[in-house]
């Protein structure tokens, strides 16, 4: 949720391209890892199309593109008090906008994938966000060169 205000302060993305990975379009977009059938899809569909709608309706009031605005402005004035004042506003908005839509989802999430599914999400998504990988600085440590090695040069093919 934090993701949708930090998209309406960017401005510099649609709002659909970036929930393209998280959400239910998440999930979808892993279907063959996660083994999905076709009735899970189908209503995986229609959780992401109620989604997209409430994310649609709350983006469009009147309130919120005040609060959008307000944000925007302190942002520009570099009025940091006004901004936090700001963002707070909004973020309480869209809590008390989403969290019933949030937590109905997430129970037909629970009932709609199996444990093992959830569990393949879960790890899924964390080795998106990196956690899952202590290590993931030691695979670029095996594309340099050795020490003492000559640069490659890059005029040769």
């Amino acid at each position: 949720m934090a993701l949708l205000v930090l998209v309406c302060v960017s401005g510099a993305q649609s709002v659909a391209n970036a929930f393209e990975k998280g959400g239910i379009a998440f999930i979808l977009d892993h279907g063959k890892e996660l083994n999905l059938t076709d009735e899970q899809k189908m209503k995986l569909n229609n959780m992401r199309t109620l989604e997209e709608r409430t994310r649609a309706k709350f983006l469009a009031e009147t309130d919120t593109k005040v609060l959008i605005h307000k944000l925007l402005e302190a942002k520009r004035k570099n009025d940091e008090a006004a901004g936090a004042q700001a963002f707070g506003d909004l973020l309480k908005k869209l809590l008390e906008k989403a969290a019933p839509v949030a937590k109905s989802m997430m129970e037909d999430l629970a009932k709609t994938l199996s444990p093992q599914q959830l569990e393949k999400v879960n790890a899924l998504k964390e080795a998106q966000d990196g956690k899952a990988k202590p290590d993931a600085g030691k695979a670029d440590e095996k594309n340099r060169p050795k020490r003492g090695s000559a640069p490659p040069n890059p005029f040769e093919f």
